[in-house]
């Protein structure tokens, strides 16, 4: 295993399947994804980011799952479009539109 922890943990584009139907699932993995993070994996003080879609924010309640953990929302801005380049599983070319880095500490 990894001995010791991270400063800085990304995870881009979070899914639980290549589904793009709601799914439950999502929430669920993310909410075990911060409960991982905060168990070792991040340091006291080290930030997880996220890159994920606006609507998806609201929709997966990203916020209440961080707060759960004792993550607090530090920053929140939408990257240009232009700033990376997201392909699909097959490996076509995957525009997302609204994508934002969400950035959390862990206190």
């Amino acid at each position: 295993g990894i001995e010791g922890g991270f400063h800085i943990v990304v995870f881009p584009f979070p899914r639980y399947s290549l589904s793009r139907a709601p799914n439950p699932c999502n929430s669920r993995l993310l909410r075990e994804f911060f409960v991982s993070a905060m168990n070792g994996v991040v340091l006291e003080g080290g930030l997880i980011q996220l890159v994920m879609l606006s609507s998806q924010y609201e929709d997966w309640d990203v916020n209440g799952m961080a707060n759960d953990v004792g993550m607090k929302l530090t920053s929140r801005v939408q990257l240009p479009p232009n700033f990376y380049q997201p392909r699909e599983m097959s490996g076509k070319p995957w525009a997302p539109s609204g994508a934002e880095l969400l950035t959390f500490e862990a206190g």
